[in-house]
């Protein structure tokens, strides 16, 4: 072998080895990245860890202070009972103490009939007596005696066989010029009287069987005297008689169950009949009892805390008798996933949760009304509305893959910004209402489609803002396109996408002065609409308000060159509002609609939100000097400082009794009346007149709460996560106090 061929083997030797070692550096270095790879998946799988235990530990410790704050208000609520049991027992003391003084009465009143008795029958025995002497007088023997009635009690029956005398018993009416004392005069032989003897007797006779009703009487004038016979089996005479006097009719007075109604603005309850006097008028008073407690800030009873979702200032709404909120984060997007109701007719808070396995951007439901739930979410980066049922597929438990779910796909011009739009939905029967504003848009898009066929009742309507109201199951309120008027349009009531909508009415807000501007991402509003379909499962517990007096929310704010923001909240009376609309005029400024149907609260300092109100009940939060709020970089907001709850009332009936300077100072509330009167802002270029008058009642304890809602006779106290100062996170929880008593009692 020569020595190129050593060199070639050398050199190909060493590529050979050249290689193997660049591939065990390679293989090296993928078993370092997969090393380092799993050593990252383990050390965020140990801070998960970690961090689930931190949230356990906070959860397990928020738990168990909630636990002393239950067992401490339970212990409130046993000493609280044994109060109520020590009344109720010196109540049955006092009752067996009048029980018995009525028994002692009753005996007395036994004693005193008995005592009668016994003088009745004295007296019975004593005019026995005298008929026998009277009888002797006559010389009539005792079988031939007349039967006259005395005190409206026959005899025997026996017939007098004495000449001129007539039967014993019937009526009869003698005239007589003088009186005549049987006992003075002389005794007679039967055949020797003559026949004016006979008739003085007889008178005589019937002078004695029928006493006198007075002893006076003018001397020598003629009387009658009447022998009636006694007739216990005779019919009563009918009221309706000419012979008897007419009772002079007096108009009934209303029921005080009806009464109360007007004044508490609520429905008559399904389930108590107003002919039943005494479950009406147990009714009114349970019913009064409410307004006064409301009056007083004194409830009825406070529900356990209910611990809400992690997401801070989450999702959340309430519709009849059920609160519910938007749970379940996505991983990456952080959306909820999730959607969980829990009734609150129970105090142990029964819930039910969906899966919608997508992240959702908005939702609403309609539990009670048509077991309706629409959600808004994000799927691959487009936008679809999702409509189902909730409780039926809760109940069955339907994997959302095989549950009744209608999808709409909504616009979506631009892909990778449907994250960022604005969405809102709203159901009214079987309608639902979306709305959608992508980031590059200047207006938003409202849609309206039929749950149970999926197409559009219309074209879609350029709005201002996402948020819109069904005022009725046909008008939807918006905010129009230019930010300055409140339209209401009519929905066409068959499906047809390619009809427009009629716009009924434009009603424009205050004109904003120079240098001010509209703030579309923040208004809210409300419009109560009435339930498609009377709601008879709900009246078993409390009064619901009148559907036709609900008032109207409408809330906006305002931003000047500063960037200052300004809250405005009107409260809209319904009735004169409907009837602005039905009037026909198109477009209405302000000052022709605003004094007479709307009312600007004055109170600055009073935090409301759309879900406070409830028929004609607004509730908030307002500041207390005596606090201040602190702030925290974390993602979870620091406790807010304690605040009052404020309840307003704008029931004409009720704000109609009391007089503009009217206060009522109570151990734990004070209320005043707001009267009318003229709101000038920097906002607006005119003063904002208003005719309307409200009860505006606040507590003088102070809450931590971050927001406070309404149900019909329920209070609600919304506290979000918060960390303290010390790093601890805490959950978020749910209040309530019920005013209110159970119905079905009546």
């Amino acid at each position: 072998m020569d020595i190129d061929e050593i060199v070639t083997d050398a050199e190909q030797t060493y590529k050979t080895a050249q290689a193997m070692q660049e591939s065990a550096i390679e293989n090296l270095s993928d078993a370092l990245r997969r090393s380092a790879t799993d050593l990252r998946d383990a050390e965020n799988r140990l801070l998960n860890a970690e961090t689930r235990l931190r949230d356990t530990e906070t959860r397990l410790l928020h738990e168990r202070e909630m636990f002393s704050e239950s067992i401490m208000h339970m212990e409130a609520q046993m000493s609280s009972t044994k109060t109520t049991l020590a009344q109720a027992q010196r109540e049955v003391v006092e009752l067996q103490g009048a029980l018995r003084e009525a028994l002692r009465e009753v005996g007395e009143l036994k004693s005193a009939l008995e005592s009668e008795k016994a003088m009745a029958k004295a007296d019975r025995d004593k005019l026995a007596g005298l008929k026998r002497q009277f009888r002797e007088f006559l010389g009539q023997p005792e079988d031939q005696s007349p039967s006259p009635t005395i005190g409206g009690q026959t005899d025997s029956g026996r017939r007098s066989t004495s000449e001129g005398s007539s039967s014993a018993g019937t009526k009869r009416t003698l005239d007589s010029s003088s009186d005549v004392d049987p006992l003075s005069s002389p005794e007679p032989t039967a055949s020797s009287s003559p026949p004016s003897f006979k008739r003085a007797r007889n008178n005589a006779a019937e002078a004695f069987v029928q006493p006198r009703a007075s002893s006076s009487r003018t001397p020598g004038k003629p009387r009658k005297i009447t022998v009636v016979r006694s007739n216990p089996s005779a019919a009563c005479t009918s009221p309706a008689s000419p012979s008897v006097a007419r009772k002079k009719f007096v108009p009934e007075q209303k029921p005080q169950l009806l009464v109360v109604l007007d004044i508490a603005d609520a429905v008559a309850n399904a389930n108590i009949d107003p002919r039943n006097r005494l479950s009406s008028d147990k009714a009114a008073r349970f019913l009064k009892q409410r307004e006064e407690r409301l009056l007083e800030w004194t409830p009825r009873q406070e529900d356990l805390p209910l611990h809400l979702s992690e997401l801070a200032g989450g999702q959340f709404g309430f519709c009849p008798f059920h609160f519910y909120e938007t749970c379940s984060p996505d991983p990456t997007t952080r959306l909820p996933t999730s959607v969980r109701a829990f009734a609150l007719l129970r105090t142990n808070w029964r819930e039910a949760c969906l899966e919608i396995e997508k992240p959702i951007l908005s939702a609403s439901m309609t539990i009670m009304e048509e077991d309706l739930l629409a959600v808004v979410v994000l799927n691959e980066d487009q936008i679809q509305l999702e409509v189902s049922r909730f409780f039926e597929n809760v109940r069955n438990e339907v994997p959302r893959s095989q549950a009744t779910v209608a999808i709409l796909p909504l616009p979506s011009p631009v892909l990778g910004v449907a994250r960022s739009a604005q969405t809102f939905c709203a159901i009214a029967g079987d309608l639902v209402a979306v709305a959608v504003r992508y980031p590059q848009w200047d207006h938003s898009i409202l849609q309206i489609f039929d749950s149970g066929s999926s197409h559009c009742m219309c074209r879609p309507i350029r709005v201002g803002a996402v948020q819109t109201t069904f005022l009725t199951d046909t008008l939807v309120l918006a905010l129009n396109v230019d930010l300055d008027a409140l339209e209401i349009y009519e929905i066409p009531t068959t499906c047809n996408p390619a009809v427009r909508s009629c716009l009924k009415s434009s009603l424009k807000l205050p004109q904003l002065a120079p240098g001010h501007s509209f703030v579309y991402s923040s208004f809210e509003c409300r419009g109560q609409r009435a339930p498609s379909r009377p709601l008879t499962w709900n009246t078993t517990y409390y009064f619901l308000h009148r559907p036709q007096n609900a008032c109207i929310y409408v809330s906006y704010e305002t931003e000047d060159a500063d960037r200052t923001k300004t809250r405005h909240t009107f409260i809209i009376h319904r009735q004169a509002f409907l009837a602005q609309i039905n009037a026909g005029a198109v477009d209405v400024p302000y000052t022709d609609w605003g004094p007479r149907c709307a009312r600007l609260l004055e109170s600055a300092d009073i935090t409301f939100s759309a879900l406070g109100l409830v028929g004609q009940r607004l509730v908030g939060l307002a500041e207390s000097n005596s606090t201040s709020s602190s702030s925290s970089g974390s993602d979870c907001p620091t406790p807010r400082p304690l605040r009052h709850i404020v309840l307003l009332d704008f029931n004409t009936d009720k704000v109609g009794q009391h007089a503009d300077d009217y206060t009522f100072n109570c151990p734990k509330s004070v209320a005043r009346v707001v009267p009318r009167g003229v709101t000038t802002r920097p906002s607006f270029v005119d003063p904002v007149h208003s005719e309307l008058r409200y009860l505006e009642i606040r507590t003088k304890e102070l809450f931590a709460f971050d927001l406070v809602f309404m149900e019909e006779q329920r209070v609600a106290g919304v506290k979000w996560a918060w960390i303290e100062s010390d790093g601890r996170k805490r959950m978020g929880y749910l209040r309530m106090w019920d005013f209110g008593d159970d119905m079905s009692k009546c």
